[in-house]
């Protein structure tokens, strides 16, 4: 979803435990936000040729769920090759060596992206220019526009900068309401 088409700034303030965390100022809205809960790790490489001991032109990019490391192996060959194995890497997920038939195994590899349990908050504005954050617990955002107040909340002025605060309605209301309850016994 796209925030503050049509003006000169967005302002995305992140809060973590209910304190404001961070501020984030594009000056090219609108801005799209994405906050996604963890990444999976990414690992490139190529299959390994058992006919052959060589390299198959599969290389492509693996996503896995958990921390990856890899463990060296020696694969069976054909009678054909009078090495008789082929040395290559598997991939452990968590300290777990991928089980099965369709086993794959690596005659080269790397890890391009470790997993990732952490919330990550992407901010992308008119130009492509992307922000990314990654926080250890999901965060909650507001967008202003232009220096205004966020939806929800009433502009104040005062003398210290910037010259205005956002007062929260709700919670401003709920106080008041809490007041008049008490006064009213």
């Amino acid at each position: 979803m796209s925030y503050c088409a049509g003006t000169n700034k967005a302002t995305v303030s992140v809060y973590v435990s209910d304190s404001i965390f961070e501020k984030i100022v594009s000056t090219s809205p609108p801005i799209d936000i994405t906050l996604v809960h963890g990444q999976p790790a990414q690992v490139q490489g190529a299959g390994l040729d058992v006919a052959n001991c060589g390299q198959l032109p599969n290389y492509g990019i693996y996503e896995y769920d958990g921390f990856v490391t890899f463990v060296s192996i020696n694969v069976a060959t054909p009678i054909s090759n009078p090495a008789g194995f082929c040395a290559g890497s598997k991939p452990a997920v968590n300290g777990v060596t991928t089980p099965g038939i369709n086993d794959v195994y690596h005659s080269s590899v790397q890890i391009i992206r470790q997993y990732s349990s952490d919330w990550v908050l992407s901010v992308i504005d008119a130009n492509g220019k992307t922000i990314t954050r990654k926080y250890p617990t999901e965060p909650r955002y507001e967008i202003s526009c232009n220096d205004d107040c966020p939806e929800g909340s009433h502009k104040c002025t005062h003398k210290k900068y910037p010259g205005y605060c956002c007062v929260p309605c709700k919670e401003v209301g709920d106080r008041l309401k809490n007041m008049a309850n008490k006064v009213g016994r």
